[in-house]
């Protein structure tokens, strides 16, 4: 049996990526599991998680449209939060079809606003994923290459926001 951030674990899963078993319609399980050994399980947050030397890392997993939502109704920013508070480095995985979507993304000074503000806050990575196979050889990758190095865990120094105006206060702070 399995228990996540904030509980005592027992078993090994040192050897193995947990995904959120709500991620299995996605169908970057059934890829990841190709390479790799693949838990299904209930996460309290995240999408994929697996240890690490200092700890544990979580990546949550965002289509574009998905980012947007969550961008907006301060939901990723709660969801850093709470990865962090479990005492786990968060990685924001953003996935989707290069021409729909990432080139306005990183065209757009509001989006590199926000995810700047989001790395300095949260210390979280953002990794970008053009379709779903290379997403599960990213998540791969960074299993096994977080396996050699040992990070600092980073404290999120902003407050939760709640509303677009309040982030936008938030990001409006942050920058330089």
């Amino acid at each position: 049996v399995f228990a996540w951030l904030g509980h005592d674990r027992t078993g090994d899963c040192s050897k193995m990526i947990i995904c959120d078993i709500y991620e299995q319609r996605s169908g970057v399980p059934q890829a990841l599991a190709k390479l790799t050994s693949v838990h299904n399980e209930p996460l309290a947050v995240g999408d994929y998680r697996y240890d690490t030397p200092n700890g544990c890392e979580i990546i949550e997993r965002k289509t574009f449209t998905d980012f947007w939502s969550s961008r907006f109704k301060a939901r990723l920013q709660d969801q850093l939060y709470r990865i962090c508070e479990g005492k786990c480095l968060p990685t924001l995985l953003l996935e989707q079809n290069v021409s729909e979507g990432f080139m306005l993304l990183l065209a757009n000074a509001s989006d590199q606003a926000y995810l700047a503000s989001i790395q300095r806050n949260f210390g979280v990575r953002v990794v970008f994923s053009p379709v779903k196979v290379a997403t599960a050889n990213i998540i791969f990758w960074l299993y096994k290459n977080d396996q050699k190095i040992t990070h600092k865990s980073v404290a999120p120094k902003l407050v939760k926001a709640t509303t677009a105006d309040t982030q936008a206060t938030a990001y409006a702070a942050v920058l330089p």
